[in-house]
């Protein structure tokens, strides 16, 4: 697994990584099912959860994980098999291949947490904890606050200058 950058950039991690970090041995997911949830951003709901292709999906078949069942958007559940592909190159799918996931810091993260994850594994060391991960994902977030001025913080793009009407100027 190669880095791009020096330093990770900070990337939210997905339900789906979450929870792959907490299990005990990954290898061992041959028969696993999966259920994603997500919270509607407005009133009691759920919104659309299936596993993203910044490589939720790709770690979920890699790993062997026989089924995924998601929030559909509409109060029910949908669920789909997954193919196992055990020789599945993660990061050439994602964040290293030249596809629009080329340098993505999601599924870079992801990649990332589940390398350190299998070196802990070999080292005989317990998988994180939620409150563990949950500690974890605080101090990235302090971290990016620190690094980022107030007046930037938000922004996806920068906003072209307005352009002033002149309708109204002859008023």
């Amino acid at each position: 697994l190669s880095l791009k950058r020096s330093r990770p950039r900070p990337a939210q991690r997905h339900a789906e990584v979450h929870c792959l970090l907490q299990v005990p041995v990954l290898e061992a997911l041959s028969e696993a099912e999966i259920l994603v949830v997500e919270l509607a951003d407005v009133g009691p709901g759920f919104s659309w959860a299936e596993p993203c292709s910044r490589g939720c999906m790709q770690l979920l078949m890699k790993y062997g994980v026989r089924q995924g069942s998601w929030t559909d958007g509409r109060g029910g559940l949908v669920t789909r098999p997954f193919r196992h592909e055990p020789e599945l190159d993660v990061p050439a799918c994602t964040f290293e291949g030249t596809s629009r996931l080329s340098c993505d810091a999601i599924s870079e993260r992801a990649c990332l947490d589940i390398a350190e994850k299998l070196r802990q594994e070999k080292e005989g060391l317990p998988a994180w904890g939620m409150e563990e991960l949950a500690e974890e994902g605080v101090e990235a977030v302090a971290e990016a606050r620190r690094r980022r001025p107030l007046s930037l913080r938000g922004q996806v793009f920068p906003l072209p200058p307005r352009k002033r009407s002149t309708k109204y100027a002859d008023a």
